[in-house]
């Protein structure tokens, strides 16, 4: 929007030399950056001459993956594309503030909530905390006398208001008050702002209700239109219109930046209160106690109802997430294109929170969170659950009738957000584990192997072929040791973690040997000698000595081993004496090296002669 004197002729804007669409009023040009513009002067033409800003226009980067607002985006849809957020999650930290957080913005770096401490006649508390550790990078009191307090984030710059209407804005990095506006002729504000292309939207009430446009950098009021009657309901914005949504569904379209007035749609009453419109696909989602309607962004006229939803609906492409009201809250999953039903899900019969999507490289999910405090990610197709905990305190629901700070789910920049007691639970995607080597490569039984890879970190089993490990130490993210158990065989080594399980490319081969004695049986008569001949033979890289042994020999009969102790071979030589007693007897040969020990069985039969 751009005001001047004899503006109203103009035949030309450019953004720093690059040619712009424009629309004339009376009093301002509205004008659109144009694709390739940099940043710089705007000038405008007229049949006088060309007008040349003294100051230059800022053309930002736009700005990915960010929450900037209650219900995550500007639509209020839900809805967020972050690839590094696919289930499992962790938990990355825990922030306990001096009161119940409201819904988070997570952007440039930082989650910024809003709190209120609950002590009478004080006002909320807006915060920023470190997204890496939850740390408090700044805070700053809001001067409002009751709970409620809201926050919007746009390029750079945090917009807060509390109930009294005083709309500030403070750098986001520092927390520099930018400038505060007490929001004109009316007397209270619990719609929460929304923030987009350079303009603040934010409603208030007391004599009626009021929309307004605020400018983000200088905070002057750029235009107003009137409301049936302003609370609560944030502006959600979409395709160059503004909407909101009050009670008995009187709904309303606006322009962006002019609010001139696109449609109306009304009922037969009107009150205080008002709930978040939602935007998605050319339709306008509003909630009332007098029905839950499907609005025609474009025109406002009616195109069907929903079921009755006990917060804002998540929405995308093809499906309208919604809880249902109810005795038993649930989740459902409906189909766009006709209404049907895809799937429901009442978790532990408390969910409670509006529910948020998040599209991910490995598919899309529904985080919803319950009462009891447990948190879920379901499968958008299938419903099924794909990952859930307990974040260790109530999640509550969103309050849209009274004044504490909203509360909701937050995810973005590879954070989820929970606000829960008066403590904001942040998770991260659990990348899987990944094994690149390990060493030894083999060894028997008791062997120590150093296994080395990534994101080993929370490592809850590993396993070599199958069977767990006797005992196992995780070093760091990038090594575990762990000893091998009895009864394990040659194979690859898993390492399981909550992000999964890991295999290794290669084999642990167990250092073993096989023991066997030949022939099976001798005949040795009375005063004679006999021999069998003892093979050992390695595997997995055995290079060990085995000590021999044998048990069973007869009374009168005596063996011996040449040699005793051997890596391949040895012969067991048996003499019988006279005073033997002729017989069959088992005899068993004991081959032993360190902790492994192996038997094999030959049978002696001693005869007179």
């Amino acid at each position: 929007m751009i005001r001047g004197i004899g503006i109203e002729q103009t035949t030309a804007v450019a953004f720093n030399g690059a040619s712009a669409s424009f629309t004339v009023s009376s009093q301002y040009v509205l004008a659109t950056v144009p694709t390739g513009a940099t940043t710089g002067p705007v000038t405008v033409t007229t049949p006088s001459g060309t007008a040349t800003s003294s100051s230059n226009f800022i053309v930002t980067t736009p700005e990915t993956d960010i929450a900037s607002t209650y219900q995550i985006g500007v639509d209020h849809s839900g809805v967020q594309s972050d690839a590094a957020l696919a289930p499992p999650l962790a938990a990355r930290w825990v922030a306990t503030l001096d009161g119940t957080p409201s819904y988070p913005v997570i952007a440039a770096g930082k989650v910024f909530v809003t709190t209120w401490s609950g002590v009478a006649n004080s006002g909320p508390t807006l915060w920023a905390l470190d997204q890496a550790t939850g740390t408090v990078v700044w805070s700053h009191p809001l001067p409002g006398p009751f709970g409620f307090g809201a926050a919007a984030y746009d390029h750079g710059l945090v917009f807060a208001v509390d109930f009294e209407g005083q709309l500030a804005a403070f750098d986001a990095a520092t927390g520099a008050q930018q400038w505060s506006l007490q929001l004109p002729g009316q007397s209270q504000s619990t719609s929460p702002p929304t923030a987009v292309n350079g303009v603040v939207y934010v409603g208030a009430a007391g004599s009626g209700g009021t929309l307004y446009a605020v400018d983000e950098r200088t905070g002057a009021v750029l235009s107003t239109n009137t409301v049936w009657n302003g609370d609560h309901s944030s502006p959600a914005v979409s395709g160059g219109s503004v909407f909101v949504s009050y009670a008995c569904n009187q709904a309303y379209g606006f322009a962006t930046t002019t609010l001139q007035l696109l449609w109306h749609y009304t009922t037969s009453c009107e009150g205080g209160g008002g709930k978040t419109a939602v935007v998605a696909n050319g339709r306008v989602y509003t909630r009332d106690s007098f029905g839950d309607l499907i609005l025609d962004a474009v025109s406002g006229s009616l195109l069907g109802t929903y079921a009755t939803a006990a917060a804002a609906p998540a929405v995308d492409q093809s499906t309208m997430f919604v809880l249902a009201s109810g005795s038993t809250p649930t989740l459902t999953a409906q189909n766009l294109a006709d209404g049907s039903t895809r799937w429901s899900f009442a978790g532990d019969g408390q969910l409670d929170t509006a529910p948020i999507v998040i599209a991910t490289g490995a598919g899309e999910y529904v985080l919803a969170g319950s009462a009891s405090g447990m948190l879920y990610a379901l499968d958008a197709v299938t419903g099924n659950q794909a990952w859930s905990t307990n974040v260790g305190a109530k999640i509550p629901a969103p309050d849209e009738q009274n004044t504490p700070p909203l509360a909701g789910l937050g995810a973005g920049q590879g954070l989820v957000v929970v606000p829960a007691g008066n403590s904001l639970y942040a998770y991260a995607h659990v990348p899987g584990p990944t094994l690149s080597s390990f060493a030894p490569a083999n060894g028997p039984i008791g062997t120590t192997v150093t296994i080395t890879g990534s994101n080993l970190t929370g490592a809850t089993a590993v396993r070599f072929n199958g069977t767990p490990a006797a005992s196992f130490t995780v070093n760091s993210d990038t090594q575990i040791t762990a000893v091998v158990a009895s009864g394990t065989t040659s194979g690859p080594i898993a390492v399981t973690t909550p992000g999964g399980t890991g295999t290794s490319s290669g084999s642990f081969a167990i250092s073993d040997f096989a023991l066997s004695a030949s022939p099976a049986s001798r005949s040795v008569a009375l005063g004679q000698g006999t021999s069998f001949a003892v093979t050992i033979t390695p595997a997995g890289g055995f290079t060990g000595t085995v000590a021999l042994s044998v048990t069973g020999l007869p009374s009168g009969a005596t063996a011996s081993f040449s040699p005793p102790s051997t890596t391949n071979g040895s012969t067991l030589t048996i003499q019988v004496s006279h005073a033997a007693k002729p017989g069959t007897t088992t005899l068993t040969v004991h081959g032993t090296s360190g902790p492994i020990s192996h038997p094999t069985t030959v049978t002696l039969q001693i005869t007179k002669k």
